[in-house]
Parts: structure tokens; sequence; C-alpha cells
């Protein structure tokens, strides 16, 4: 359960349509939600490792244009590299 008195960080694109409806949502909800673009200010290693460890597979978009894109080797290689150089 999220504290109303303290800030949320969201993590993901501003471009996102899931992610300003996520923000809108809890600022609806009162709370103070500050959304973390990782293009311009990607996550570190340990933040990805925790994110990797709290999310797993599902934190990787296998639906995106970035995803299509890669080829068999890439998507194979290991997914905190690929997050780490296609944070989108």
């Amino acid at each position: 359960m999220l504290n109303k008195g303290l800030p949320v960080e969201l993590r993901g694109l501003k471009t996102c349509d899931s992610c300003r409806k996520a923000m809108r949502a809890l600022e609806v909800a009162g709370y103070d939600a500050v959304l973390r673009d990782i293009r311009t200010d990607p996550m570190d290693a340990e933040e990805l490792a925790r994110a990797w460890d709290a999310l797993g597979p599902a934190l990787l978009n296998t639906r995106s244009t970035t995803w299509r894109g890669l080829s068999a080797a890439e998507r194979e290689g290991d997914p905190k590299d690929l997050l780490a150089a296609y944070p989108a």
C-alpha cells in the first residue's frame, strides 16, 4: 500500500499513453506522483536489478517496435543488458 504522504516515482516514458494514464490515476487518487522518463534518466544497474527481481520478464516490452527490430541473438542475450541498451 502506498503512503499518500510520500511522493510516488513512476518510471516510464513521457510519451507512453499507459504511463500518462497511470500518472493521472495516481494524481486523482491523491498521490504526489512524479514521472521519471527512463529515456532521459535511465535506471542504473542497481535499480535495474531491483526492478528485474520484482517484475522479472514482465519488465521487457516484447510488443514494442524496438523488440521486433532486434535480432534473434540480441533477444536471447541477458535481458538486463537489453534493458540498459534499450530502456524503452
